[in-house]
């Protein structure tokens, strides 16, 4: 588990923040390989680095970002949802479940 008190990412995805209402969205996005709010060559990896301990394998593990209202699950190399939390969260949180057995 990681926790982030900074902005978040809902408020940080550059060139969508007024084009895209929902902060699930807006996290989902974020999470596309590529993506980068810095505009500099050779960045946009992390998000693909984070869920690459989740995307070799086909059970239980997970995933889990909260940032701002948005929720977001990834598990079995895909989206497997995103949800609006009920009350704003400040930062981000990364909540990775791994099976080790």
């Amino acid at each position: 588990m990681l926790l982030d008190r900074g902005r978040g990412i809902p408020s940080t995805v550059s060139g969508i923040r007024d084009l895209i209402s929902s902060d699930q969205s807006k996290i989902e996005i974020a999470m596309s390989q590529g993506r980068t709010s810095t505009g500099e060559v050779g960045r946009g990896r992390g998000s693909s680095d984070i869920q690459k301990p989740v995307s070799i394998t086909d059970n239980t593990d997970h995933l889990l970002i909260m940032s701002g209202a948005g929720k977001y699950l990834f598990k079995n190399d895909k989206v497997d949802s995103t949800d609006t939390l009920p009350s704003k969260f400040g930062g981000t949180l990364l909540e990775w479940k791994l099976d080790l057995s």
